[in-house]
């Protein structure tokens, strides 16, 4: 017998299920292919020890602390590092970002379109998405709590209190220390959203109130951070693939089958459905992010994919649009089995991953501790989310000490930096090397190299060092220091 509010277990067991199958393919292998994933590990690695004596990393880094956007990961890592080791720290991290992203959404659309919960299990397409494989951790995380910080807001719009108005607050200022850019979409949304409900111009100011110490923080910042701000553009069509490939896994026929099945369940939801109702306000916010994702550069200084990242958070907004009433339910439903076809497919392709990762991973073993190692890769062109190996050498800072020049030290985003001096050849993060290393210096500043796929390189390379493991396209190069630097 079901006493009070509490929910039937079979509901509790089938949610505690899909959390489980949710996060099953980050526990199910020992390195998750995800392209950035490792780099941000080793960073929170060498700036929990960058001090201490059984590491050499103060030769090469040091740590300039500030009040930056995504430290939210590093800082959770750090202090995670107290009690477990990283890599499991890693994996409950991403595990908790991956379960963040349903639940937020689900909390967001309980105060925007009340009634329509089941709609939140859209949400779980996003799980698992481009910008997940890609490894853009900080990212993903701030799309789940820009929704949550979304959602706060709405409470304290439906009930102004202090208390409401003190929690959004610290949510803001959170979001604000994950992600600047889901911090400028949240307050996009909100300004948007209060003009079309016509709301008071007291419920405008506080609403603003609420991202002013993440404002702050950055203006203050960027006054004390110099760099090129470049801008970049991309063409129409490339803008027009995008807005169905942020959702793009790696099978291209379930991206397409998810996108025709996404199609068909719009027209359903309003087809002769006379529950179906329009929420003009969210109307007018879809619209904002729309227009804007057409608006946005792809690149502006060290930033790059900016505006593909507009569509998630316009994928769950247009989730608010309309109420659909009982069909729902049936909406739902075919969610949650695109859900589970997809995830079977990630399952799938993180388990066929593993060989080749652990082929590198014998690499940690032909290396010592505290070495200096250059990672250099060429040569592949691939989707992004196929490149798992373009970090990989990492691992290497986090098993054995290595020192690496191509750790995340990006002034305004990360606490780390390299030290003047320090030799780190130009390599291009898009694999295009226009301009080769300079050979005597990597003979100078390091004692390996870690090669994958560079028979453009590998004359340069013996002329400078032996091969000392080798398995197909993956080489580790030991500089020789007794003879002349000359290729």
């Amino acid at each position: 017998m079901i006493k009070g509010n509490r929910p039937p277990y079979w509901r509790i067991l089938f949610f505690t299920l899909i959390g489980a199958i949710l996060i099953v393919p980050i526990w199910l292998v020992e390195f998750p292919p995800l392209l950035d994933y490792p780099n941000h590990l080793a960073q929170a690695f060498v700036l929990t020890h960058l001090n201490d004596p059984s590491f050499h990393f103060s030769e090469f880094y040091r740590a300039k602390w500030d009040v930056y956007p995504y430290l939210t990961m590093v800082v959770s890592l750090m202090g995670m590092q107290r009690f477990i080791p990283l890599e499991l720290a890693g994996r409950i991290f991403l595990s908790l970002c991956l379960l963040a992203m349903p639940l937020c959404v689900w909390f967001f659309l309980r105060q925007a379109n009340p009634g329509n919960d089941r709609i939140s299990f859209w949400s779980l397409l996003l799980s698992y998405n481009v910008f997940f494989l890609y490894g853009f951790i900080n990212y993903f995380l701030g799309v789940a709590l820009c929704f949550l910080a979304l959602g706060l807001w709405l409470r304290y719009l439906s009930r102004p209190t202090v208390v409401r108005w003190a929690i959004s607050l610290a949510a803001l200022t959170l979001l604000y220390a994950t992600h600047l850019f889901s911090f400028a979409i949240a307050g996009i949304v909100a300004t948007t959203y209060l003009l079309f409900k016509r709301q008071s111009l007291r419920l405008f100011v506080l609403s603003w109130l609420l991202f002013l110490p993440g404002s702050l923080f950055y203006l203050q910042m960027q006054l004390r951070t110099t760099g090129p701000h470049d801008v970049s553009f991309e063409g129409f069509m490339d803008k027009l693939d995008w807005l169905s490939g942020f959702l793009r896994g790696y099978s291209p026929s379930i991206h397409r089958f998810t996108l025709v099945a996404l199609l068909i369940c719009a027209v359903l939801a309003w087809w002769k459905n006379s529950d179906f109702k329009w929420n003009r306000e969210w109307i007018a916010v879809g619209s904002v992010l729309f227009v804007l994702y057409w608006l946005l550069p792809v690149g502006f200084g060290e930033g790059w994919h900016i505006y593909p990242r507009v569509l998630p958070i316009l994928f769950v907004v247009l989730l608010t649009i309309s109420r659909i009433g009982r069909r729902a339910r049936l909406l739902a439903i075919v969610a949650l089995l695109l859900f589970l076809v997809r995830i079977g497919d990630i399952t799938y392709h993180f388990w066929e991953e593993r060989p080749r990762l652990a082929v590198m991973a014998q690499s940690f073993e032909m290396v010592p501790t505290n070495a200096r190692v250059l990672p250099i890769i060429d040569g592949e062109y691939d989707s992004p989310i196929q490149r798992p190996y373009y970090h990989f050498w990492a691992y290497g800072a986090i098993r054995r000490g290595w020192l690496l020049p191509n750790i995340l030290s990006v002034p305004g985003m990360s606490a780390l930096r390299l030290k003047e001096g320090v030799y780190r050849p130009d390599l291009s993060w898009d694999l295009d090397y226009s301009a080769p290393p300079d050979w005597v210096n990597v003979g100078r500043y390091y004692d390996y190299v870690w090669a994958y796929n560079v028979d453009t390189f590998a004359p340069q390379l013996e002329s400078i060092g032996t091969v000392i493991f080798e398995k197909a396209d993956f080489r580790i190069y030991r500089l020789d220091k007794s003879i002349p630097n000359h290729p």
